[in-house]
């Protein structure tokens, strides 16, 4: 009985799981620290040394130095990579066989009856039995659920580049018109000084001078306007690194390549078309989802078979030790129904003709797509 007993134990302590603490949100700190950041940051450094990229916040900042900075800060980019490994966790966990069930049931017996134990202990170790099937399923549900998080994850690292590219371009652009739009009103301001000068001078009449103090309000305007917007998208690229407004104050913005964009025949239509089909990212997560909805819908056909399990015990009964090997049954009603009332029961008869269409749609799907794809190659040619 002391040698069952620790092995019991031994197999107790195994299962033990050593659980983190709970991290205390503070919402102060995380607001402080996000004022804290700023462009030279030595874990930026860090991050652009290994892309080989130049760690000097000094430098200008192109869009490749400005998409390593969006993919070191941006809170959106931090929590999809969350996601994802809760989600990787949880299939992990999934794919694992259920844990044993220990039970453990003691017994006094008020017999009166001298010389006899009146206890009777019973221990047993419930192992559950997978259905047919069901660790494939669950494998193939780990397998898929892992892959679209993977993908989801890439799909945002492209989104979090895409946003910040496009919001420096932004900036970019809207300095410029500011630039210009400071010399459009310094040349009306210029204009109105000597529209004045004539009409002193008895050259031009009031009505010249009405006119271009009316183009030099219209000039001021929109340089206003010029000015909200550059303000606008240097919030926007702010949001889109995710550091402060403050951090890219004096930040030297840079597009080396702005002024001369590829021509047109750099990029075929075939070629993109058919990069376009094949490199989406969001498609290949919806087609991970697919599989493991497929997945799970074999599992659940599982659940047409009742659950048993096997409980190898120890019962020590009034001085009397005796080894068990029991085979239980359980369902939501009775074992004794056979399969094929099960499977009325539970999917209807003709059930696996019924789900075998299903399981071949991600193939249709790929089929669909290279179909779609050679399409537009022969359109574009």
């Amino acid at each position: 009985m002391k040698s069952a007993l620790a092995g019991l134990l031994a197999l107790l302590l195994g299962a033990c799981a050593t659980v983190p603490p709970p991290r205390a949100l503070n919402p102060q700190a995380e607001a402080q620290a996000f004022e804290a950041r700023r462009l030279n940051d030595a874990g930026l450094a860090a991050a652009e040394t290994r892309f080989g990229l130049p760690a000097n916040a000094n430098v200008p900042w192109t869009p490749d130095r400005i998409t390593v900075a969006a993919w070191y800060f941006d809170p959106k980019l931090a929590q999809v990579r969350a996601a994802s490994a809760r989600a990787e966790a949880e299939a992990t966990l999934g794919a694992q066989r259920a844990n044993p069930t220990l039970q453990l049931t003691p017994e006094k017996v008020f017999s009166g009856l001298n010389g006899v134990s009146p206890w009777t202990v019973g221990v047993a170790l419930l192992l559950p039995l997978l259905h047919p099937g069901e660790a494939a399923a669950r494998r193939a549900i780990a397998a898929a659920d892992t892959q679209a998080a993977r993908d989801e994850v890439t799909q945002a690292v492209w989104q979090s580049r895409s946003n910040a590219v496009a919001a420096l371009r932004e900036v970019l652009l809207a300095r410029r018109a500011q630039t210009l739009a400071k010399a459009v009103l310094r040349d009306e301001d210029t204009f109105v000084a000597a529209v004045q000068r004539r009409v002193a001078a008895g050259e031009d009449n009031r009505g010249a001078l009405l006119a271009a103090e009316l183009d030099a309000q219209r000039a001021a305007s929109d340089l206003a306007a010029r000015r909200a917007q550059r303000s606008a998208a240097e919030h926007a690229l702010a949001a889109a690194v995710g550091v402060p407004t403050q951090a890219l104050s004096g930040a030297y913005l840079e597009w080396p390549g702005l002024e001369s964009p590829p021509a047109p025949t750099a990029l075929p239509p075939a070629a993109v078309a058919q990069d376009a089909a094949w490199n989406r990212v969001d498609l290949a997560a919806l087609l991970a989802r697919y599989r493991s909805a497929e997945a799970h819908l074999r599992l659940a056909a599982g659940t047409r078979f009742p659950t048993t399990s096997i409980a190898p015990g120890y019962l020590y009964d009034q001085g009397q030790r005796k080894f068990e090997q029991a085979t239980y049954c359980i369902d939501d009603d009775t074992c004794p129904k056979s399969q094929k009332q099960q499977a009325v029961q539970r999917g209807g008869p003709g059930f696996e003709s019924r789900a075998a269409p299903y399981r071949q749609q991600p193939d249709r799907v790929a089929r669909c797509v290279g179909e779609h794809v050679q399409r537009i190659g022969h359109q574009a040619r």
